[in-house]
């Protein structure tokens, strides 16, 4: 039997582990739920991590364990009343499914797996349950409960569950208030604006591609096919750019029309649909999805309904483009850094604006194609309202 690949373990601090959890929330398009499906959920990350599989086991098939993460397999074996309790919306199966993702998606070596009132302090261990815990009572709706029962109440978590996430809060909260706990002002690979664009992005790249493949004449997949770094990386390069474009206007980003030209500008350049087996230059039908792709980003970001425009025509009529070698080194880096379809990147492995500038200078003929972009995008908003 062929044996996974195992991928390099990376030891990802807390910071990281919660952004990843919050990531997959918005990728799986749950960030807003308060007890989103797990089983649906799974359904859906499963299509940005292809090599994601839940199996369901019989009790006799783990012994001594309700579920067990194949990491470098991206399996993950759940007993059959984990599984009936995540139809049921049961705290248990909910912690016990969570905590197991989180040994998958940070690619755990080994072959850790879930025991119910049995503690483990492992280094492993504890990122799966900072893991779950972000998955399933994120912070920023978690930190509005009042007290333990309402957090257990909000997000069908058990007593103790909610009992320790209560008190994770609180430590957190004291931290922040009283300066223990460094919390640096927004960087270009800390922002929340950071994650929305990624997931917009992953967003757009997947129905590109699943809108291509039913005709069979073409076959794409996403940059490695690995959709999640590759959405990282090209938002990654989108900030890039839209600080770059900001250093020089000295405009805010609060102009959605810059954010959106960015997001349509990294896409294009760093052309994340690939056809398979292709490493440089795309054929033309390959960057007609690539321009698809931008314009369909773009839009997402300005709110404009696409659903009945003929997008291929469109882009016939309002063609973007935008090439050049600033976002080279970027791609460059990221290419190293993933190393299989199993790395998970993270946004702080890649470069930050100030460093990443003060070795590569944007052209002017890339900020006029910047511009150009932001003009082409105003036209398609205006004919469409």
């Amino acid at each position: 039997m062929r044996r996974g690949r195992q991928s390099r373990w990376k030891n990802f601090t807390d910071r990281e582990i919660e952004r990843l959890a919050r990531l997959v929330r918005k990728f799986a398009g749950i960030h807003g739920q308060k007890t989103p499906n797990l089983l649906d959920a799974s359904e859906k990350l499963a299509r940005i991590f292809p090599k994601l599989r839940v199996r369901i086991v019989e009790n006799s098939d783990l012994v001594g364990a309700e579920a067990r993460a194949q990491p470098s397999f991206w399996i993950i074996k759940i007993k059959r009343g984990v599984y009936d309790g995540l139809l049921r919306g049961d705290a248990g199966a909910r912690w016990t499914f969570a905590h197991e993702l989180g040994h998958t998606i940070l690619q755990h070596p080994g072959r850790p797996f879930r025991k119910r009132e049995v503690k483990d302090d492992s280094l492993v261990e504890r990122q799966a349950h900072i893991f779950a815990a972000q998955l399933l009572a994120p912070s920023d709706l978690a930190s509005l409960a009042k007290s333990p029962d309402e957090i257990a109440s909000m997000f069908r978590l058990s007593s103790e569950a909610a009992r320790r996430r209560y008190d994770e809060i609180g430590s957190d909260n004291r931290k922040r208030q009283f300066g223990l706990k460094r919390i640096t002002l927004a960087t270009t690979n800390e922002t929340l604006l950071l994650e929305d664009i990624s997931a917009q992005i992953c967003s757009a790249i997947l129905t590109t591609i699943a809108e291509t493949r039913p005709s069979a004449e073409l076959l794409i997949e996403p940059w490695k096919n690995n959709l999640f770094s590759t959405s990282i990386v090209t938002a990654k390069g989108s900030q890039l750019l839209l600080d770059s474009y900001e250093s020089i206007y000295r405009s805010s980003t609060q102009d959605q029309y810059a954010i959106a030209a960015s997001v349509a500008a990294a896409i294009l350049n760093i052309r994340p649909i690939r056809e398979i087996g292709l490493s440089n230059q795309s054929p033309r039908e390959v960057s007609t999805l690539n321009q698809i792709c931008a314009l369909r980003a773009a839009a997402s970001i300005l709110k404009i309904d696409l659903s009945c425009v003929n997008i291929e025509e469109n882009i016939r009529s309002t063609f973007m483009e935008f090439d050049g070698g600033y976002l080279t080194p970027l791609i460059d880096s990221a290419d190293a850094l993933i190393l299989n379809s199993s790395t998970v990147l993270n946004f702080s492995d890649l470069p930050l604006y100030y460093d990443y500038n003060g070795s590569i200078d944007i052209s002017w003929s890339e900020i006029d194609a910047f511009k150009a972009i932001m003009a082409i995008l105003q036209l398609v908003k205006d004919c469409r309202q």
